[in-house]
């Protein structure tokens, strides 16, 4: 489910803008698997054990944004916004092993280190501001100079008693930018810098265990921190 609405007022000011675009999306995933463990000193016919492993999950987001620009004389714009952004992620994974073989009748279910069963709940919430000044001269030089802020809070919890809720701190950062251009005759000079924040998806921070492929074990890590890169051009 996807759901969008975008508003956008523009001015008799040429470049005076004010814009408010809002979303919300949920979707729900299953992701399953089935292993047979065979027996390598026997036929690869002989199963020696199986395991079963099923995830639902549903990732709902909501965003609201607002924009607004304006020219302060005719060589210079002010830019500035605000934006929310609320996710709310569950995952309710359950293992099972099966001693006997593959039949259905005999799986059981487990809560093991390595094969964990729970319900995971996390949620993010997002609040940010920007601000960014453009300057223009009339020698075709081009100065935009910019920062956003961006403050966040996260929930993160096992359902079940079994679990450990975790306690992960809010953060705070700071991302500025910087933008220098020249136009000349037979071209463009341009230099930007850009701090950027990368915060991880659910694919990493999911704890359920995959193990499709026993010699290849992966989990995620709810305490994973965010990425942050510096970017020049």
């Amino acid at each position: 489910i996807d759901v969008n609405f975008d508003y956008t007022h523009t001015f008799e000011k040429p470049q005076k803008e004010f814009s408010v675009l809002s979303m919300y999306s949920k979707n729900n995933r299953t992701n399953d698997f089935y292993n047979d463990v065979l027996n390598p000193n026997s036929s690869m016919s002989e199963i020696m054990n199986s395991i079963k492993n099923q995830n639902t999950s549903y990732n709902e987001e909501m965003t609201f944004q607002m924009d607004y620009q304006t020219p302060i004389t005719k060589m210079q714009l002010l830019e500035f916004g605000a934006k929310a952004i609320g996710r709310n992620v569950t995952s309710d994974y359950k293992s099972f092993i099966n001693p006997s073989g593959n039949s259905e009748s005999g799986y059981a279910q487990v809560n093991l280190a390595i094969l964990p069963s729970n319900v995971f709940d996390y949620t993010q919430n997002i609040w940010g501001s920007y601000a960014n000044y453009t300057l223009s001269t009339k020698n075709k030089w081009s100065i935009k100079i910019g920062g956003r802020y961006e403050h966040t809070d996260i929930t993160a919890s096992f359902l079940k008693k079994e679990g450990q809720n975790l306690t992960i701190p809010p953060y705070g950062v700071f991302v500025p930018s910087l933008n220098f251009s020249k136009s000349m005759k037979k071209g463009t000079w341009r230099f930007s810098y850009n701090r950027r924040i990368q915060r991880p998806g659910i694919q990493n921070l999911n704890p359920n265990v995959n193990a499709t492929n026993p010699l290849n074990i992966s989990m995620g890590n709810p305490n994973l921190a965010p990425e942050y890169t510096s970017n020049y051009e």
